[in-house]
C-alpha cells in the first residue's frame, strides 16, 4: 500500500467539504487510489506532464496527484458541480436540435 501525502491546497479543498457523505466518498476514493495508484489514474499532458489525475464515481471530484518512491501526493482536489453540466448538457442538446431544424 501507498502512503498517501496531501498538499496544503487539496487539504483546504477537503476541509471546505461539509456533508459527511461526500467526505465519506473521497476518503473511500483515496484509499482506492492508495492501493493500486497505476491503474487509478490516467497520466496529464502538457504543462500538467509528470501527473496523474482520477475522477471519483459519477466525476463529481478530480484527484490529481503524482507518484515519488512509495508516496502518493495529492496536489490538488477539485469539484465538479453537476448544474454546470446539466446546464451543458442541455445546452448542447438545444444546439443540436436547432441545427437539425427540429427546434
Amino acid at each position: 500500500m501507498w502512503k498517501v501525502v496531501i498538499a496544503p491546497t487539496a487539504q483546504k479543498s477537503l476541509e471546505s467539504v461539509l456533508n459527511k457523505n461526500l467526505k465519506l466518498g473521497i476518503a473511500r476514493g483515496l484509499y482506492r487510489l492508495s492501493r493500486n495508484p497505476e491503474e487509478s489514474g490516467r497520466l496529464l499532458l502538457g504543462p500538467l506532464a509528470g501527473l496523474r489525475a482520477t475522477y471519483l464515481e459519477g466525476d463529481w471530484c478530480r484527484i490529481v496527484f503524482r507518484m515519488v518512491d512509495s508516496e502518493i501526493q495529492i496536489v490538488s482536489i477539485t469539484f465538479n458541480s453537476a448544474e454546470k453540466k446539466n446546464q451543458k448538457d442541455l445546452l448542447d442538446l438545444a444546439r443540436g436540435l436547432f441545427r437539425m431544424r427540429l427546434l
